[in-house]
């Protein structure tokens, strides 16, 4: 699994077992119960209104003294709509402060309650990678993990991804040209690919296909008549990078005219 996607990810043995211990499992809630876990002591909270039985209190009494709270946890897990209160009419209100309060006293935020098909705010537009997204990435406050129905959904819209070229910024010039190489790399992408080619005078070069008719305009060139088959590479004729000097393959045209000289 990607390290990114690791990280932000509650594990759990079994469905419905994760290690993070609930109410009355926790008679005494005690700094030297964390010691037992492997990992971070996360408190899980349910719905305000309900009663956390060994206290007589609701969650959301408890919750609003996050100094009490870390002298037992170091960390919370709590329904999104703690962070994120839906109105009547499932629009989302304005979120309230409750991860940048936890931070400042030293826990750490967990979230609740995320499902691909149901209870998603309209101003989703029923996608909930926008969902997850705007608990971790909405410039405001970013949770530490995310407990989902879906993990695959959550990892995939959390994780980072590499921005991959083809053949450079192929879609806006010619591919493997120095002008497409420029392009992605000015436009942020992370790994520039070359797919390497092979003059007849041993030159390594990069080109989108051992056969210079798909990106030249060699057939309009003095090397015309070097066209052959090889069936080993294609039953159509072709004219091959290993059939020409590197001189020669550097005086073709591409086949758009006015990035000849690219």
């Amino acid at each position: 699994m990607p390290r990114d996607a690791r990280s932000n990810n509650v594990s759990s043995r079994r469905p419905g077992e994760f290690d993070i211990p609930q109410g009355p499992k926790n008679r005494r809630p005690s700094p030297l119960r964390t010691k037992r876990w492997l990992g971070m002591m996360a408190q899980n909270f349910l719905g305000k209104e309900d009663f956390e039985l060994t206290t007589k209190r609701t969650y959301g009494s408890i919750l609003s003294n996050l100094t009490y709270v870390k002298t037992f946890a170091s960390g919370i897990l709590i329904p999104k709509s703690y962070i994120l209160p839906l109105d009547d009419k499932q629009y989302l209100l304005p979120p309230t402060s409750l991860v940048q309060d936890a931070h400042k006293a030293g826990l750490q935020v967990y979230v609740s309650g995320f499902s691909n098909d149901v209870n998603i705010a309209y101003n989703y537009s029923s996608d909930p990678v926008s969902e997850y997204l705007s608990f971790v990435d909405n410039g405001d406050f970013s949770v530490g993990g995310i407990l989902s129905d879906f993990p695959v959904t959550a990892s995939a819209s959390i994780v980072n991804f590499l921005v991959i070229t083809k053949n450079g910024a192929s879609g806006d010039y010619p591919g493997c040209t120095d002008l497409a190489y420029k392009k992605a790399i000015e436009d942020g992408a992370d790994v520039i690919d070359c797919l390497v080619q092979m003059s007849s005078d041993g030159k390594p070069f990069c080109s989108s296909s051992i056969d210079l008719t798909q990106g030249t305009m060699v057939i309009q060139s003095p090397f015309r008549n070097g066209s052959a088959i090889i069936p080993e590479i294609s039953s159509n004729a072709g004219i091959y990078t290993f059939s020409l000097t590197w001189p020669e393959v550097q005086s073709l045209t591409r086949k758009f005219p006015h990035l000849a000289d690219s």
